[in-house]
């Protein structure tokens, strides 16, 4: 009986403990890499790019660029084969117009312009398409031509222009 007794007071305690716990989740963190076949390559290009202009001559939204800076880039190889032919460059930013060829703006303070955009345009100086285009070259080296623009129906006030366009780099 007192076996019985005990077993029970231990199991009643086992329960009582169990229905008194409370669970408390975390969050795992988890990174890694997996790394294919394919050489390592490298993009370089300078960082920082400045463009000007004055507002009265600005080249309107859709028009062939006229007087773009070039955002110049080479692709290098990390390892022992060329990258050549074997990557290209995908577009990503933040656009404004519906055809996707004018980055947006980010400068919405108090000097920030209106109704204008900054202009991406192939080495034919035709708008390039931002988030859909990727630019491959027969040489490790090539641009990007950038042109600031006056947008299409909306009025044009002057002030400071900020943007960022991505370079990735993908394998093809």
């Amino acid at each position: 009986m007192k076996k019985t007794l005990i077993a029970f007071t231990l199991a009643s305690l086992f329960i009582a403990g169990a229905v008194q716990a409370e669970d408390t989740s975390t969050i795992v963190d988890i990174t890694g890499s997996v790394n294919g076949s394919n050489t390592e390559c490298t993009l370089y290009t300078n960082p920082t790019l400045t463009l000007s202009g004055n507002i009265d001559t600005l080249l309107d939204e859709g028009a062939k660029a006229n007087s773009p800076t070039m955002l110049n880039y080479s692709i290098g190889s990390n390892g022992d084969t060329s990258c050549l032919n074997k990557v290209a460059l995908k577009l990503e930013a933040s656009t404004y117009d519906a055809e996707g060829t004018i980055l947006a703006n980010d400068d919405h303070g108090t000097t920030g312009a209106m109704g204008i955009g900054i202009g991406v345009y192939d080495a034919d100086l035709n708008p390039l398409k931002i988030n859909e285009t990727n630019i491959t070259t027969p040489t490790n080296i090539g641009h990007i031509n950038l042109q600031l623009v006056k947008l299409k129906g909306v009025e044009a006030v002057e002030g400071t222009v900020h943007s960022s366009l991505t370079l990735t780099i993908i394998h093809i």
